[in-house]
């Protein structure tokens, strides 16, 4: 959806708008419990998938590459 929203920028205001806007915004990514308590409690087929510890790593890495892709 990032890059969607950025795509729209882009034919809204330009190439070069769009980079001083992005250049000067402030782009918060949360992760935190919800993410293990909605998704890895409360269904159960993530268990079966992964222990705590490489669930909470796959949402540190997925989330690196979110960053990565972005920027």
């Amino acid at each position: 959806m990032f890059k969607e929203y950025i795509g729209k920028l882009k034919e809204a205001v330009g190439e070069n708008r769009t980079a001083e806007i992005i250049a000067n915004s402030m782009l918060i990514i949360s992760m935190g419990t919800n993410d293990i308590a909605g998704t890895y409690y409360l269904f159960p087929f993530r268990k079966h998938e992964y222990d705590i510890e490489k669930y909470t790593s796959m949402l540190i890495s997925a989330n690196s590459k979110f960053v990565e892709v972005c920027f």
